[in-house]
């Protein structure tokens, strides 16, 4: 069963937060320490752990097991 519209707005709409708050985080992570030489591998690790292999990456995989199940449910 495939995800209906509703459901794929909010698939959508939980990843743009995700990316939303990413970039805040990074934003104010970077005014504080970005004069830091840890700053790259710093960024590199946030990067990480909040993009396609981190938090994001983790909620696409519970999107997408949520939809090869056939809708939501609770855990």
């Amino acid at each position: 069963m495939k995800l209906d519209n509703s459901d794929q707005n909010v698939a959508s709409k939980l990843l743009e937060i995700i990316d939303f708050y990413r970039s805040i985080i990074l934003d104010m992570v970077e005014q504080e320490i970005g004069t830091s030489p840890n700053w790259k591998f710093t960024r590199s690790r946030l990067l990480k752990a909040l993009g396609d292999r981190g938090l994001a990456g983790r909620v696409r995989e519970v999107l997408s097991t949520d939809e090869a199940k056939g809708g939501s449910h609770d855990r």
